[in-house]
């Protein structure tokens, strides 16, 4: 719980409950994308405060009573790549254009045509720390929070999860290339405007690919640069999402047996 985003509601609660606090946890209590409503009892409070940042943040251990857990963020960025020859040659370049952008607060995710003529594809990693998920942890199911602050969609397209193909941050400009290859979907979510939180299911691919007492990595793709399907003059296809480290950093969340 980090109260400053909300300081007269958020405070009175991060100072006021103690252990055995029944309270109920929501996730997007505005839309509740992942439909998580579930009471809990505080089993152990930690509170830390960041001089350098200014940040006051609340831990509250819960006593889980439906073995829900979440995971944030560890890092991330996107490769962005330009070109004014064709969209093949965007597309199917060894190296992006442009120097990766690394834990930037935001990820871009998409491509576009604009009026150069010029073509842009933008591709991402994720990467989440579940090293708290133990080996003999049997996860039912699993989703991606992202919070969409920007998006477009002037064709249909859907935000892919797919193989990281062994990408790791931080990003390097052949990195691009090498998330060409991983075309199989860990997951998708049908892009539609912001702003807000949206869900990506894992499906049995995503879940397997969640790495126990590790780090889980995921590549981030626009379902029509997977395809090859070239957007048209002033098309675009992308999102600007929140990033690790930002108040709407990405999110896993699983279910346990």
């Amino acid at each position: 719980m980090r109260p400053d985003a909300e300081p007269a509601d958020l405070f009175p609660k991060v100072l006021g409950y103690d252990i055995s606090t029944r309270l109920t946890l929501q996730l997007n209590s505005t839309n509740n994308p992942a439909m998580l409503d579930e009471d809990y009892h505080i089993e152990g409070v930690e509170h830390s405060w960041a001089a350098s940042e200014d940040l006051w943040q609340t831990k509250w251990q819960l006593w889980d009573i439906n073995r829900y857990r979440a995971f944030n963020a560890l890092h991330d960025g996107y490769l962005y790549n330009r070109s004014l020859y064709s969209y093949a040659d965007c597309r199917e370049a060894a190296e992006s254009h442009y120097t990766p952008f690394n834990d930037h607060g935001t990820t871009m995710v998409g491509q576009r045509r604009v009026a150069v003529p010029a073509w842009d594809i933008m591709r991402g990693l994720l990467e989440l720390d579940t090293s708290e998920l133990l080996t003999d942890d049997n996860v039912l199911e699993a989703y991606i929070l992202v919070y969409l602050q920007e998006a477009y969609a002037d064709v249909a397209w859907s935000l892919t999860l797919v193989d990281n193909n062994s990408v790791e941050n931080p990003l390097e400009k052949a990195d691009y290339g090498a998330l060409l290859v991983p075309t199989d979907s860990r997951g998708a979510l049908g892009v539609s405007a912001p702003p807000g939180w949206r869900v990506i299911v894992l499906n049995s691919a995503g879940i397997a690919a969640i790495a126990k007492e590790g780090t889980t990595r995921f590549g981030l793709r626009n379902s029509n640069d997977i395809g090859g399907s070239e957007p048209g003059a002033g098309d675009n296809e992308y999102v600007i999402m929140g990033g690790a480290g930002w108040l709407h950093a990405p999110k896993l969340v699983v279910r346990l047996l």
